[in-house]
């Protein structure tokens, strides 16, 4: 976290988990939904978090992460369909050479270099 002083939001914080080819959100009590649409998302140790409502900071709660950026999935027609992810984060800045670390698909990873 390049800014430790920011305050963070609560937010929702919903768990990315695949299964059977689709990507779901797992909010904490347990429900699922087709993943559809753009989210932020963190990810740290095994899991993938993510939320259209907050930042990365409000999603990791200030804490480190293994890798951080947007991903966007298809819509209406299609969901649960993984269409792309990246590395823009502002809090975390994350290096594209380290994208393994998110444990996404590489081959739909799609770099952004901060200047």
């Amino acid at each position: 976290n390049l800014f430790p002083d920011d305050p963070i939001l609560p937010v929702p914080k919903n768990r990315l988990i695949n299964k059977d080819g689709k990507w779901l959100t797992e909010s904490p009590n347990g429900n699922t939904r087709t993943a559809s649409g753009r989210y932020n998302y963190i990810a740290q140790g095994d899991s993938i978090f993510l939320s259209n409502k907050g930042g990365h900071i409000d999603l990791s709660r200030g804490k480190d992460v293994d890798f951080a950026g947007e991903i966007i999935f298809s819509g209406r027609t299609n969901r649960g369909v993984l269409k792309s992810w990246n590395n823009k984060s502002g809090h975390y800045l994350p290096n594209f050479n380290y994208s393994n670390q998110a444990n996404l698909p590489q081959n739909l990873f799609e770099k952004v270099i901060e200047k």
